[in-house]
């Protein structure tokens, strides 16, 4: 498998990560990926903040992915700034993404990437969202939590 494959599809299941640590993770010289990272980032694929490498957020609607691609269909139009609600699914902290059930009643899977700086969701919290379109389909970006779950309370 090509080694800028290996590097997405690692980006994809852990989000961000430092070039030593992809290296270590995938068994390859960190020069080589280093060359890797540099031409993924001129490809726009990627982008390197803070010495972090992880895939590029897509604006919301794209033309160039089709109902083929994703297996649905997109939203009609969605503008950058409009957000949806919707309830997690589930959301498991120690692999990092999960599901949220839209509103729309279309399932969008969240990474912690797309979750805003300080918040923790858990599986029945209300949130809201944006919809940017990833290789993996649609996803939740910019996470904010509208209200906890009904859980058990203890007196």
């Amino acid at each position: 498998m090509e080694l800028k494959v290996k590097i997405i599809e690692y980006l994809s299941f852990h989000g961000k990560e430092n070039k030593y640590r992809l290296a270590r993770a995938l068994k390859i010289n960190v020069n080589e990926v280093t060359e890797a990272l540099d031409a993924l980032e001129k490809e726009g694929k990627i982008e390197i903040k803070e010495g972090k490498a992880m895939l590029v957020k897509v604006k919301p609607i794209i033309e160039e992915l089709t109902e083929e691609v994703i297996g649905e269909e997109l939203p009609e139009e969605i503008s950058d700034e409009e957000k949806i609600e919707g309830t997690v699914k589930f959301y498991n902290p120690n692999k990092r993404f999960g599901y949220i059930t839209g509103d729309d009643g279309k399932d969008y899977r969240v990474h912690e990437s797309g979750l805003k700086e300080g918040v923790a969701i858990e599986a029945n919290d209300r949130v809201s969202f944006k919809i940017v379109i990833s290789y993996k389909g649609p996803e939740a970006d910019e996470v904010e939590k509208i209200s906890e779950s009904a859980g058990v309370q203890y007196a």
